[in-house]
């Protein structure tokens, strides 16, 4: 009884409980940790949406087609990026957890296992992307007019070639959230969507630029 009694005692206090009367509640995080560390978090998705919307409406001056063919494309690669922050969170969380033990070495080889792991998936996909992009097309949406494929096989292309990028970048964002500090992640969002503005501007502003790169891809 009384070692049934001590440990019933014990349980509060191991969950986190009042154990004792006044005295209170012991969390993980503080409140300012957590606005520290989901501030930034939520100004990063926003800004990784707001890619797919900047190529849109940059396209949109070019014609239904084209504006088609990229809006296409783009269901594939938010389903790509998606796969990628889920296998970069599954790897986070196992160094997390060495961590959390302060097991130091065995987290970087965690690290290391993780950013090699999406690093050759990544490649694999956009291989098979590149090498398969019509018959990739035709599969999911064949159907469509021969000028929204032509328009979505050249936004494929440049997409595809993004990907092992994309899949390092939601590695080492995974990484850094696990370590508390989600500030960097979104200071390379905001890096990224300046190179994107300012790269899709160029692109589509300069008709014999564009003409180039549609020659070369096709």
């Amino acid at each position: 009884m009384t070692g049934s009694m001590a440990r019933e005692e014990s349980a509060p206090e191991r969950m986190g409980g009042v154990s004792e009367p006044g005295r209170q509640k012991q969390y993980l995080f503080t409140n300012s940790d957590l606005k520290r560390l989901i501030a930034p978090l939520i100004v990063e998705q926003i800004l990784a949406v707001t890619v797919g919307m900047v190529d849109t409406m940059m396209v949109s001056s070019a014609g239904e087609a084209a504006t088609s063919g990229v809006s296409l494309v783009d269901m594939i690669n938010n389903l790509l990026i998606n796969v990628f922050a889920a296998v970069s969170t599954g790897g986070a969380v196992v160094s997390s957890q060495f961590l959390g033990q302060k097991n130091r070495k065995r987290a970087c080889e965690a690290a290391d296992q993780l950013m090699m792991i999406t690093g050759l998936i990544s490649i694999v996909i956009m291989v098979g992307a590149i090498l398969f992009r019509h018959g990739l097309l035709r599969l999911l949406y064949g159907g469509i007019a021969d000028d929204v494929m032509n328009n979505a096989l050249i936004y494929l292309i440049l997409s595809a070639l993004s990907y092992p990028f994309l899949a390092i970048y939601n590695s080492c964002a995974a990484l850094f959230r696990s370590m508390g500090n989600s500030r960097i992640s979104m200071q390379a969002s905001i890096v990224m969507n300046i190179i994107k503005w300012r790269e899709i501007f160029c692109l589509y502003s300069d008709s014999t630029g564009a003409w180039q790169v549609r020659r070369w891809l096709l």
